[in-house]
């Protein structure tokens, strides 16, 4: 696994063309907005990370996994410069981890220490300023890191860096940069790839559930039980049925297991028609192509039987990265 930065956008409060982007690509946005402490807005279908506030300034800081190659900035209402980072995992996700954030006022900028939620050396770091001057050269990363993006106008300007690889840890580093003295704001990012998380759940006895809290790049997973009947539920259009079986000899009854990767955080369960039981749950980080390994199912052999039996399953991905549902 590995992750790569693909490209950069700038602009005020939104950016007209943005950078180079697919399905599944984290974007990173740093809104930064000079003169007032009122935080700059967070467009609808995007993640907060971080507000921080100067004694003049206001950052926003969110994010969102794109859903396609053709996301838009949404307007960030009162932001007077704007930072979009493009990074792409090679087998999965990418999420951002742990966070800090600073305020000064100097002709040095401190990029804060960071205690990394994972420090295997995978995870990279992202340094984002902004500072209420425009004659401040944040371009100049701090050591370790590249920089990636620089914008300013008359009254401020921002930048943003990244370590170009994987770091075990990221330790405080001041940088002097020049220019006339003036309030900085700066924030430091973990971001980590295909750090699988359980998110929710939510059943019904019904053909449709209502789905539980999620955001475009989630894998839906549903479970459709049908009771008095060798025949499974349907499967509803956009999704992919992984396992469908029946009881057997027996008894009555069939299902089948269902996905979907989340394209937006209002998705739908569709009717499942004829089951008369749906659970669902949803996970954030699954692979974005091939989410499902191997699966396996079995059933009761024998009339009297009141132990339930789960199979032997033989993994797909054995590094120990796997989940088991």
């Amino acid at each position: 696994m590995a992750i790569s930065y693909v490209s950069s956008g700038t602009g005020t409060n939104s950016i007209a063309s943005m950078p180079s982007h697919q399905a599944g690509d984290l974007l990173i946005f740093f809104a930064y907005r000079d003169g007032s402490t009122t935080n700059p807005t967070l467009p609808a279908g995007f993640t907060s990370i971080t507000a921080p506030d100067g004694t003049t300034s206001s950052t926003t800081v969110g994010y969102k996994i794109a859903a396609s190659g053709s996301e838009t900035s949404g307007t960030w209402t009162n932001a007077t410069s704007l930072i979009c980072h493009v990074y792409r995992s090679s087998t999965g996700s990418v999420f951002p981890g742990a966070v800090a954030t600073n305020t000064g006022s100097s002709t040095t900028v401190n990029y804060p220490a960071l205690t990394l939620n994972n420090t295997s050396g995978s995870s990279w770091v992202l340094g984002f300023a902004g500072c209420n001057q425009s004659d401040m050269s944040l371009e100049t990363a701090p050591s370790l890191m590249t920089n990636r993006s620089t914008v300013s106008d008359a009254t401020d300007e921002a930048a943003g860096a990244d370590t170009n690889g994987g770091v075990t840890s990221w330790s405080s580093t001041n940088v002097s940069v020049g220019g006339t003295s003036g309030p900085w704001t700066t924030a430091v990012i973990e971001i980590a790839e295909s750090a699988i998380t359980y998110i929710g759940s939510a059943t019904a006895a019904a053909t449709t559930v209502t789905l539980p809290t999620h955001q475009a790049g989630d894998l839906i997973l549903i479970f459709a039980f049908r009771d008095g009947n060798f025949i499974p539920p349907s499967l509803p259009s956009g999704y992919t049925s992984k396992t469908i079986t029946n009881s057997g000899d027996y008894d009555q009854a069939a299902m089948r297991l269902g996905y979907k990767i989340a394209a937006s955080s209002s998705e739908t369960s569709g009717t499942w028609t004829n089951a008369t039981q749906l659970v669902c749950h949803i996970y954030r980080g699954a692979d974005q192509t091939t989410p499902l390994g191997g699966s396996g199912f079995t059933r009761r052999t024998s009339e009297g039987t009141s132990t339930a039996s789960y199979p032997t399953l033989t993994l797909t991905v054995s590094d120990g990265t796997s989940w088991i549902a």
